[in-house]
């Protein structure tokens, strides 16, 4: 059994290569509504003002030299400013 505090400590670590959300392959947003850890989840928002894109296909998570963290595939449409929220858990397996 993986002790709870390094779990927590992966989550933070995870937190802090986080430097960026590219959009659809081409839009990059380097500043969050929010980013912070809880124990074991990490949570991020971000702003997606209107007229970016009409619709997200792909999210992808960035660290400071922008190479590929994530990518998730979504369906998002835009039709004003959203906000995004994107969080996950850090467990063992």
């Amino acid at each position: 059994m993986i002790r709870e505090s390094f779990i927590n400590d992966v989550a933070a670590y995870i937190e802090q290569r986080i430097s960026a959300v590219r959009l659809n392959n081409s839009h990059i947003i380097n500043q969050f509504v929010v980013k912070e850890v809880q124990g074991c989840c990490v949570a991020m928002e971000i702003m997606v003002p209107h007229g970016i894109v009409s619709t997200i296909n792909v999210i992808d998570l960035l660290d400071e030299n922008l190479e590929v963290i994530s990518t998730n595939d979504v369906v998002v449409p835009i039709t004003a400013d959203t906000v995004i929220l994107q969080s996950f858990e850090v467990r063992e397996g």
